[in-house]
């Protein structure tokens, strides 16, 4: 004979406080995980913030020194307006030389200033240009009257030496 065994009867467990310990579990993980993105967002958000001030306060910086820079620069200028012929050629290379140092804290601005010393040059070559074609002008018309006066001074030494003879002939004649 075969014994046949029936499956014992289940009973009935109340899950029902397991299930809601379970999901209060799970919802406080989810509002604590949540509550660390929110907080981490803020950090980030922070950061960035910190991040775009620093930045800003850095181009402020970079654009003083620019600044200070091109108005250094600019009082250079004026040296080439009252610049003598024989001053004028120190003065160039000064600014020049200048422009070219100062061409890393002229930053963004280095072009602009670059053209204005390039026109204050090309400006002040033309005045030195001018002064030396008068200046030349002014020699050549010296050394004419200087050779006019030699003409002069030796003609005049020739009629001298004739009026000599002249007289000496008239006193003879007498």
């Amino acid at each position: 004979q075969q014994l046949i065994v029936a499956p014992a009867p289940q009973r009935s467990i109340d899950n029902a406080p397991w299930k809601k310990q379970q999901e209060a579990t799970k919802k406080q993980a989810e509002e604590a995980s949540a509550a660390r993105r929110a907080e981490q967002e803020r950090l980030k958000k922070e950061e960035e913030e910190q991040a775009k001030k620093a930045k800003i306060l850095a181009d402020v910086e970079a654009k003083k020194e620019e600044n200070k820079a091109v108005v250094s620069l600019r009082k250079l200028f004026p040296k080439l307006n009252t610049a003598t012929l024989e001053t004028y050629e120190a003065c160039k290379k000064e600014i020049t030389a200048a422009v070219k140092d100062h061409k890393k804290q002229l930053g963004s601005q280095f072009d602009m200033v670059k053209s204005e010393a390039d026109k204050v040059l090309a400006t002040n070559d033309k005045r030195v240009k001018a002064l030396q074609d008068a200046q030349q002008k002014q020699n050549e018309k010296a050394a004419e009257v200087k050779a006019k006066a030699a003409e002069y001074e030796k003609r005049v030494a020739e009629l001298s030496g004739l009026v000599d003879v002249a007289e000496a002939k008239v006193g003879s004649v007498k």
